[in-house]
């Protein structure tokens, strides 16, 4: 597996480019950024054209309003999330936050529950893992041959996720992570912020 993190200005998502082709969240798609996000593209022998299919940990606006760049793209995202896209519900995507409309693509292909698996190349692998609090809909995907673990807006380094946006949920945000620290994994790749190992006081040091 091929995995690049791209960064564009705050407060887009980070953005995770596996081989040349897909794509775990895709920023805030603004238009002045358009261009050094096919730029930063370029350089990992990528392009807007080349991406097949766009995996979203979750609605929000900074992860799922760049989805306007791919037009070959097909859209993956948790069930529960994905009417928001589809009715394209400024209020649940949170765009007033970034003083935004959502003007990303509302056409999804697949809707993704806890029971999904999604081979891609390579023999590379990623398991869906349900996981509202931050959204009703939110997932992580666990890469268990390597046990890597990109969990969107889940988890970061020695903290969770907002709750008091609409769809959080402070509960269920709770058993979320309960069941985070029971998988096996070691890399973190967070929807925002850095890339972190995970350790003894990774779950130990959260307060919820």
């Amino acid at each position: 597996m091929n995995l690049r993190l791209i960064k564009l200005n705050s407060p887009n998502s980070n953005i995770y480019l596996i081989d040349e082709d897909v794509l775990i969240d895709t920023g805030c798609g603004l238009e002045e950024e358009k261009e050094i996000f096919e730029t930063k593209l370029k350089q990992c022998n990528s392009s807007f054209d080349k991406i097949k299919t766009i995996i979203l940990t979750h609605c929000h606006f900074d992860h799922s309003n760049g989805t306007r760049f791919f037009k070959n793209a097909k859209i993956y995202i948790g069930w529960d999330d994905a009417s928001a896209l589809e009715d394209k519900d400024d209020n649940v995507m949170c765009s007033s936050y970034f003083d935004q409309e959502y003007s990303g693509r509302s056409d999804i292909h697949i809707k993704l529950k806890g029971s999904s698996v999604l081979p891609l190349k390579n023999d590379f692998t990623l398991y869906v893992i349900e996981t509202p609090g931050h959204t009703h809909g939110g997932i992580c995907l666990y890469d268990k041959r390597r046990k890597t673990l990109f969990t969107g807006d889940t988890l970061f380094d020695n903290t969770y996720g907002r709750v008091d946006l609409p769809g959080g949920d402070k509960e269920e945000m709770k058993n979320s992570l309960k069941k985070l620290e029971k998988i096996d994994f070691g890399i973190v790749y967070p929807g925002h912020g850095k890339v972190f190992e995970r350790n003894q006081n990774t779950f130990k040091s959260l307060r919820i």
